[in-house]
């Protein structure tokens, strides 16, 4: 189960970075701009193209994504498989 969590990560960052953002507001415009610039992606090339290249764009998914995984970690760590109740219980049922 570990191992989706690990794999769903990069998976669901390539999807936000890679795929269109067709919301729209009441006006009928795109939140994003023009409706050509339907990811994000795309709103990052149109916003500054000099700056966000391809590379850089990737960098941006890896560096999220790194977040991402040692925020998952953190919250791993401090929250305990087994609570704490059930680990009384375990050690004071007696042992066969």
């Amino acid at each position: 189960m570990t191992l989706l969590t690990y794999v769903c990560i990069p998976v669901n960052i390539g999807i936000i970075f890679y795929t269109g953002h067709k919301i729209k507001t009441d006006t009928g415009e795109s939140l994003l701009g023009h409706p050509s610039e339907a990811s994000f992606r795309k709103h990052l090339f149109a916003s500054n193209w000099e700056y966000w290249t391809p590379f850089t764009v990737l960098i941006l998914a890896v560096f999220i994504e790194h977040i991402l995984f040692a925020f998952k970690y953190a919250i791993a760590s401090v929250i305990g498989d087994v609570p704490e109740e059930v680990n009384i219980a375990e050690n004071r049922r007696p042992k066969l």
